[in-house]
C-alpha cells in the first residue's frame, strides 16, 4: 500500500483563474441585481483592479528580481575570480564567495553551494543555477562563457575577470542610459498630466457655452454644437453613459464631453506609461506600472472634480 500523496498547491497561473472567474461571475450577479450605473461602475473599476494588479505584481517583482541578479552579478564574478586566483577549484570558489552578500542573488548562490555540498555534480548544480537566471539574457551569456573556459580546462580565472570587466562596463552603460532615460519618462508624465489639464479646460469651455447658447439656435461661431449622443444608444454613446453614471454625471451635454475627454485619457494612461517604461526601462512590463499610476491618477482626478462639483455638467 503506498503512502498517501499530499495535493500540491495550486500554482499562481490557477489561482489567477479562479480569482478572474470569481470576480467575472460576482459582475454577472451584479448587473442582475443592481441597475444603479454608479455601482455598477465602481464594481467594474474594482474588478479590474484585483484581476490585474496582482498580474502585474507578479510580474513587476520577477523583473525587479532579474534585475537585482543583474546588478550584483559582476561583483560575484570578480569576486570569484579572485577566488579562483588563490588556487582553488571552481566549485571551491563557488563555496567561497557564496558566504558574501550579493542582494538576492545570493538565496540562489547559496542553493548552487548547497546543491554542491549534497553530492550534486558541479555540472548539474552549474545547471541548475543558470536556468534560475535563464531569463537574464546577459547573465546567461556571461554564464555560458564560464562553463566554456571550465569544461575546457582553460584559465578559468582569466575567463572570470574577462566576464567580470565587461559585466562592469555594461552596468556602467545602463547606469548612463537609466539617467537620461529618467529624463524622458518625466516628460511623458508631463505630456500625459497636460493633456489631460487640456482636456478639462475644454470641458470647462465649451459645455457652458453650448448650455447658455439662445433658445433654437445650435449653431456658434459657424460651428454646430449640439449632444451627438441625445437620444442614440449605440456605441460609443452607450459606454459614454455607462462612464457618466461611475462619474456620478447625470444626462446631458456635459456627460458627453467629460466621457469622451475620460475615456481619451485612460487610452493615453495606457499607452503613454508602455512607452515611458520603454523608454526608461526597456521594458513593457515595467511600462505597466506606469500605465497603474497614470490610469488611477485620471480616475482620482475625474472622480473628485464631478464629486466635488467643479466640472460643468
Amino acid at each position: 500500500m503506498t503512502p498517501h500523496q499530499p495535493k500540491s498547491a495550486l500554482s499562481f497561473k490557477q489561482v489567477s483563474i479562479l480569482l478572474i472567474a470569481s470576480v467575472v461571475v460576482v459582475l454577472l450577479v451584479a448587473v442582475l441585481l443592481i441597475r444603479d450605473a454608479g455601482i455598477l461602475g465602481n464594481l467594474l473599476v474594482l474588478g479590474i483592479f484585483i484581476v490585474v494588479v496582482p498580474q502585474f505584481a507578479r510580474r513587476y517583482l520577477h523583473y525587479s528580481t532579474i534585475r537585482s541578479y543583474e546588478q550584483y552579478f559582476p561583483n560575484m564574478v570578480m569576486d570569484l575570480a579572485e577566488a579562483k586566483r588563490s588556487g582553488v577549484s571552481l566549485p571551491e570558489a563557488i563555496g567561497l564567495v557564496s558566504r558574501n552578500k550579493y542582494g538576492k542573488l545570493s538565496v540562489e548562490l547559496q542553493r548552487f553551494q548547497n546543491r554542491l555540498s549534497w553530492g550534486v555534480s558541479f555540472a548539474s548544480a552549474f545547471s541548475l543555477f543558470a536556468k534560475q537566471m535563464g531569463d537574464s539574457k546577459i547573465i546567461t551569456e556571461a554564464l555560458k562563457v564560464i562553463r566554456e573556459s571550465h569544461d575546457s580546462g582553460g584559465r578559468v580565472d582569466m575567463a572570470l575577470s574577462s566576464v567580470a570587466r565587461n559585466l562592469v562596463s555594461l552596468r556602467e552603460a545602463e547606469a548612463d542610459r537609466a539617467s537620461a532615460a529618467r529624463e524622458h519618462v518625466s516628460i511623458m508624465y508631463g505630456v500625459f498630466f497636460l493633456f489631460v489639464g487640456i482636456s478639462l479646460v475644454i470641458v470647462y469651455v465649451m459645455v457652458p457655452i453650448i448650455k447658455n447658447q439662445p433658445a433654437g439656435r445650435s449653431e456658434l461661431l459657424g460651428f454646430r454644437f449640439t449632444n451627438p449622443c441625445e437620444n442614440i444608444g449605440l456605441f460609443p454613446c452607450n459606454l459614454y453613459r455607462a462612464l457618466g453614471g461611475f462619474l456620478g454625471v447625470s444626462e446631458g451635454i456635459g456627460l458627453y464631453y467629460i466621457s469622451m475627454f475620460f475615456t481619451i485619457a485612460l487610452i493615453e494612461a495606457i499607452f503613454v506609461g508602455i512607452v515611458a517604461g520603454q523608454l526608461g526601462e526597456s521594458s513593457i512590463t515595467a511600462g505597466g506600472k506606469h500605465s497603474l499610476v497614470m490610469i488611477s491618477a485620471t480616475i482620482v482626478i475625474y472622480l473628485f472634480l464631478v464629486k466635488a462639483s467643479l466640472l460643468p455638467t
